[in-house]
């Protein structure tokens, strides 16, 4: 009878020093697994918006041979080569927001245009044809 108790003395002390702390651990662990796993998330998206944005540079430098293309603060910025001031030689600025529908505009002869996601290269030049800046 006493050893019984015994063993069950020993059982209980076991389970509370090895495997009740081995849940805490594990409950710890994965608070620390879903951390990791939502800041991989995050640099993965914005990983992704950088290429995005690098494919729509892209698309714009092999579509429009004809003029110079810089691109600063996420936006493409397309330039007349013949006019030696680039605030008169700016034709088009280019964004991309994936929060935003499609918006086309011209203001004071700068075509204004904004893409939720990366259009083809035809789709660019019949944009920009279509306020009819470039002929």
């Amino acid at each position: 009878m006493i050893y019984i108790a015994i063993l069950g003395i020993i059982a209980a002390v076991f389970y509370f020093k090895f495997i009740h702390k081995s849940k805490k651990q594990s409950s710890t662990k994965n608070i620390l697994r879903k951390q990791y796993a939502d800041a991989k998330l995050k640099l993965h998206s914005k990983n992704r918006e950088i290429s995005q944005f690098n494919l729509l540079y892209d698309h714009c430098k092999k579509e429009f041979l004809e003029f110079d293309i810089q691109h600063s603060n996420h936006k493409i910025k397309i330039h007349s080569k013949f006019v030696k001031d680039p605030e008169q030689s700016l034709i088009a600025e280019i964004t991309l927001h994936k929060d935003k529908p499609k918006y086309r505009a011209k203001h004071d002869d700068v075509i204004l245009l904004r893409y939720p996601t990366v259009p083809a290269r035809a789709q660019l030049r019949a944009d920009i044809l279509n306020l009819k800046v470039i002929k």
